[in-house]
């Protein structure tokens, strides 16, 4: 069956239906209307809908379908305990990749708020330009910061490269910020002021949970624990990686993230330690994409990040969790819109981690195609080297000879005279 044939099954959705629901419904039916394919969500925590597995390996296999879906996303350090009413440590993303009609994006995200019921004349929409980089996956691209009523809502993103590959195929990427969306909807003001309908204010489903998941990040969660299950996750993903099973090394991988997270959270990681563990994320996610396309078990195991010394680190103030990955659906009004998902980064970072690390992880091909050129020995010739000649000393000075006065003509007084003044004028030179 066709995407196109599944609209059948989606249930259209209410006119006085909560916010919340219609988002989901509606937003639902758009997208498969259009021909993309409904998915469900990431059954683990990821701090972005970008690192959906499915959509990742969508897009390097260059499949012309679309995707929708939507995707929980956690961030435990972006937890306030529910006291924030814009700041969550989970939140829901719609998730939208592009295939089709990718130039015009803007259009066809307007048409989806229309689809909503939102009276774009009604209300402030901005689109700011920013470039999109999430260093764990390797991936990069530009295009807009969408806010709404001065609130950052949506991130619309031209991919251009993904696992530090540039993309052939066109692909774009639509995050939708469900939550801030339906702030809009019902005109109201911070997130427990949002209904979920049958009487149930936003704030009674979640601030529990927000209170919970705030005080494990900062108080509770056992930092050594968390550390062994990190390393531990690493291991198991190189082995799957060896097995070839690059989908569960790459979960393995993205995972991990989670665990860095709290462990900064607790204050238990120093910086060069998150740019390590981040960087050995970034490496697994890079050689499961290159496993994923040769579909071939590699002949040797995969070395591990000790091995890997000539890697280049990324700049530690720069690099942050992908929380980033998407719409910062729990950024303050009031912060840069749509930062990568912490406040304290304070600027975007370069391609250059991203190709160090793609040359030097185990079988890419960038590496190979250098390895395999074939070497020809060119005829040597030597040259004679003759003896620089020994450098002379230069001939010593020798003081020139005296001017003696011309003897005085028998008869003639005046050449002596001359001579005699001659005389008197070398002595003043040598007096003075």
């Amino acid at each position: 069956m066709s995407p196109s044939r599944g609209l059948s099954t989606v249930p259209a959705a209410d006119a006085t239906a909560p916010a919340m629901t219609r988002i989901v419904q509606r937003l639902t039916q758009f997208w498969v209307e259009r021909g993309h394919v409904l998915l469900p969500p990431c059954d683990f925590a990821i701090p972005a809908g970008s690192m959906h597995p499915e959509v990742f390996f969508n897009v390097l296999d260059e499949r012309p379908w679309g995707t929708a879906l939507v995707q929980p996303v956690r961030r435990p350090r972006d937890g306030r305990k529910g006291l924030h009413p814009y700041r969550l440590a989970r939140h829901l993303e719609f998730h939208v990749l592009l295939r089709h009609g990718v130039e015009a994006m803007q259009d066809l995200y307007l048409q989806s708020l229309e689809s909503l019921g939102l009276d774009l004349g009604a209300h402030d929409i901005c689109f700011s330009d920013g470039p999109w980089e999430s260093h764990s996956l390797g991936a990069w691209g530009n295009g807009w910061h969408v806010q709404l009523n001065g609130l950052g809502v949506a991130r619309l993103t031209f991919l251009r490269q993904m696992a530090g590959r540039p993309l052939v195929r066109a692909a774009a990427e639509m995050v939708y910020g469900i939550e801030r969306t339906a702030l809009a909807l019902d005109d109201v003001v911070g997130l427990e002021a949002l209904s979920w309908g049958l009487g149930v204010a936003d704030g009674e489903p979640w601030r529990r949970g927000e209170e919970e998941i705030s005080r494990y990040a900062f108080e509770v969660a056992d930092a050594e624990s968390w550390q062994r299950s990190l390393e531990r996750r690493e291991e198991e993903a190189r082995r799957c990686l060896d097995a070839g099973l690059p989908r569960i090394a790459y979960e393995l991988a993205v995972g991990n993230l989670e665990h860095v997270e709290l462990l900064l959270a607790r204050g238990q990681l120093e910086v060069r330690h998150r740019v390590r563990h981040l960087q050995r994320v970034q490496e697994l996610v890079l050689a499961a994409a290159q496993v994923a396309r040769s579909a071939v078990v590699p002949t040797e195991p995969m070395a591990s990040a000790s091995q890997h010394s000539d890697v280049t680190e990324p700049d530690a103030a720069a690099i942050e969790l992908e929380g980033s990955a998407g719409v910062d659906a729990t950024t303050p009004s009031d912060a840069a819109p749509l930062a990568d998902g912490d406040d304290t980064a304070s600027s975007a970072v370069s391609e250059a981690p991203a190709v160090a690390v793609a040359e030097a992880v185990v079988g890419l091909e960038a590496t190979a195609s250098k390895t395999d050129l074939p070497k020809t020995d060119l005829p040597k010739t030597e040259v004679p080297t003759t003896a620089a000649p020994p450098k002379t000393a230069a001939p010593p000075k020798t003081a020139a000879p005296p001017k003696t006065a011309a003897p005085a003509a028998k008869g003639k007084g005046k050449p002596a005279a001359q001579g005699g003044r001659k005389s008197k004028s070398s002595s003043k030179k040598g007096s003075a």
